[in-house]
């Protein structure tokens, strides 16, 4: 197991790769996890533990995950496997 940052990746060889919750900052760093994944045919697991596109918005934190949602999401439709931490983000995710 490596901890690699987004811009090492090519560097070093995997079978799988894990990213959790929004260690990937940006679009342009899905598309090189998912790229590097594809190229490389490694699967890659997305793993989430709450449910970040759902906080109230009176959540301190709201206006940060929103802004990050379209990187949640792009992760979500492009891993091959989806790790929650609870059946009820399963079910939430899954529709």
């Amino acid at each position: 197991m490596r901890f690699v940052p987004v811009d090492g990746i090519d560097a070093h060889p995997a079978d799988v790769v894990v990213t959790h919750r929004v260690a990937l900052t940006s679009l342009a760093d899905v598309e090189r996890v998912h790229q590097y994944c594809r190229k490389t045919k490694a699967q890659w697991i997305f793993d989430l533990d709450d449910d970040l596109l759902a906080l109230a918005e009176d959540h301190p934190e709201n206006n940060h995950y929103h802004s990050l949602k379209p990187i949640i999401l792009s992760s979500s439709a492009n891993a091959d496997q989806m790790w929650v931490s609870t059946a009820t983000l399963a079910e939430h995710l899954s529709v």
